[in-house]
């Protein structure tokens, strides 16, 4: 089950060289979060891999009407790059998307070995244009195939104390009664 580890937000400008701003699933408009000309712009996540964890970075790219858009993702695990690439789903290759003035969503996946273990799981944005048009990105997010956790299902170690504090006065208390009512029942049947 994948689930959302981080998702960067901010906003840039949007120009009117797109047919629309990025989606989030398809519906929801998502501001542009970095525009870019010759920088590249990297974030460490406060995720770790684990060990057989699948990471999945997805990032929106938009392609200008105007300019061509010569931007690159990766997904950077203990040194591995992976490049993400254009969903299989779009069945267009970047070269087709330039100048479309649309946003598609790129993909990339690296799963990882005990070699990862605890290593940082890093972002990069990279758009080396040479001056020629910007790199647009949207939409930014890293999900990873670890199980659910319930925050709610899984008391914090202060409350585990807590409990069992509780439990314990509460077996000392229901011990006294017993004791008490025995002793009382003794008593009447000798009267």
């Amino acid at each position: 089950m994948r689930q959302p580890a981080t998702r960067a937000s901010g906003r840039c400008q949007t120009t009117n060289n797109f047919n629309g701003d990025p989606l989030i699933d398809g519906t929801t408009p998502e501001p542009i979060v970095v525009r870019a000309i010759n920088a590249t712009v990297s974030q460490t996540v406060s995720t770790e891999a684990v060990v057989g964890a699948t990471y999945t970075l997805d990032v929106d790219l938009g392609f200008e009407k105007t300019a061509p858009d010569a931007a690159s993702v990766y997904l950077i695990v203990d040194g591995h790059q992976v490049l993400a690439t254009p969903l299989a789903s779009d069945g267009l290759t970047q070269k087709q998307m330039q100048g479309t003035g649309n946003w598609y969503d790129f993909e990339a996946s690296y799963t990882a070995t005990a070699a990862d273990a605890g290593d940082p799981i890093e972002i990069l944005l990279s758009s080396q244009t040479n001056g020629n048009g910007f790199g647009f990105f949207g939409n930014v997010r890293l999900t990873d195939s670890l199980p659910a956790v319930d925050p709610v299902a899984t008391p914090e170690p202060a409350t585990w104390a807590m409990m069992l504090i509780g439990f314990g006065g509460m077996a000392g208390v229901v011990a006294m009664r017993r004791r008490s009512f025995g002793r009382r029942s003794a008593a009447g049947q000798l009267a």
